[in-house]
């Protein structure tokens, strides 16, 4: 996150008809953006995840104020999901970064910020891969939420326990939600997106590509993204029948038939076991 603007959320890539086969598959996941450091300290982005030739973008950074000016700042990042957009005069909306996907991948826009007539900052929202970032409210004082996260189907609930990744929302697993927009003055912090995104002041969760939450001036530093992750999921494929054959169909004492073998699938050899009968 940003110094008021939420982090965005890298992008979700999810391939139900991958097929495997024996070549090596190059594997990185993907490390979270790292938050602003303060006073002329700029937000940055996520790096990708990769898995083979299929890539997930990393989210956008979240827009940063540079100084106490209002014009002296830097702009919310594209990314897989955007990053939530700064504030800068009053009713001066600061856009959000926009989403950049992949084939197959899904990620939002992140949010507005803006800034309250009577002097409240307030931030946009990060986006997420299951919406967008919220806006700020200038009418509410109140800085966007993060873009939720978007449900998988490679993880059920029940298996989240076990390997404790993403974020449960009823029934279903989120991963990648955006980071929460901040604020000062009389004005209402936003909050994370399910699936990962940080509250204001907190990281992303880490192995759900989570956006981080944005800090509320340059005295505070932004809070980093969450790491990506990558999971591998695979059910083998039906073996085809293995038929045995002789070339005669019955022998007799002393005499020699051949055996063929055919159908199956896979690799390796086949053993062939003899046993002699009574006499």
């Amino acid at each position: 996150g940003g110094t008021y603007g939420g982090g965005g959320a890298g992008e979700l890539l999810e391939n139900t008809s991958f097929s495997f086969n024996s070549s090596p598959y190059t594997v990185a996941v993907g490390g979270g953006g790292t938050g602003s450091q303060g006073t002329n300290s700029e937000a940055n982005d996520g790096s990708d995840s990769v898995f083979g030739a299929l890539t997930a973008n990393g989210g956008g950074a979240g827009g940063s104020l540079l100084s106490s000016a209002d014009n002296n700042g830097s702009p919310a990042r594209d990314g897989g999901s955007g990053g939530g957009g700064r504030t800068q005069g009053i009713n001066t909306p600061q856009s959000g970064g926009s989403s950049v996907l992949t084939a197959g991948g899904v990620g939002f826009a992140g949010g507005d910020g803006n800034k309250t007539a009577a002097g409240a900052r307030i931030a946009g929202g990060g986006g997420g891969a299951g919406g967008p970032g919220g806006d700020a409210d200038t009418s509410a004082a109140t800085a966007g939420d993060g873009g939720i996260g978007a449900a998988v189907s490679i993880l059920s609930v029940s298996e989240f326990a076990q390997v404790n990744l993403g974020e449960v929302d009823d029934e279903v697993v989120r991963f990648a939600g955006g980071g929460a927009g901040n604020r000062n003055g009389a004005a209402t912090a936003g909050s994370g997106g399910l699936g990962g995104g940080g509250d204001a002041f907190v990281v992303g969760l880490p192995n759900s590509g989570g956006g981080g939450g944005g800090s509320s001036s340059t005295s505070w530093a932004g809070r980093a993204g969450g790491s990506g992750v990558v999971i591998i999921r695979y059910t083998r494929a039906a073996q085809s029948a293995l038929a045995v054959t002789s070339s005669a169909s019955s022998v007799a004492f002393g005499s020699a038939v051949t055996l063929s073998v055919s159908g199956g699938s896979g690799v390796g050899a086949e053993t062939l076991a003899l046993t002699s009968g009574d006499c």
